[in-house]
């Protein structure tokens, strides 16, 4: 139960993230647009543009992040067992 538990959380991460990162990606190329030619596309086809192109991106930096965040748990649960093993 637990660990359908965390892998609903770490789903619900990553759908949130994706739609933030979607929406922070589609705005900052809708500003560019915007700055750059005289007519712009809507907001909505930038997001429904992007949103295709967003998942390989944020898919890899969701998984190196993941893993990274597992590697210093790891490393953090080694130093702290090892601190108190010298204390005992």
């Amino acid at each position: 139960m637990r660990r359908l538990t965390d892998l609903f959380e770490i789903l619900l991460y990553y759908i949130v993230g994706f739609l933030i990162f979607s929406i922070i990606v589609s705005m900052v190329e809708y500003i560019f647009v915007l700055c750059l030619s005289d007519s712009p596309e809507s907001l909505l086809e930038l997001f429904n543009i992007n949103f295709k192109k967003c998942i390989k991106v944020y898919t890899i930096i969701f998984i190196f992040m993941y893993v990274l965040n597992l590697i210093y748990g790891f490393i953090s649960v080694k130093l702290l067992n090892e601190k108190l093993k010298q204390i005992k």
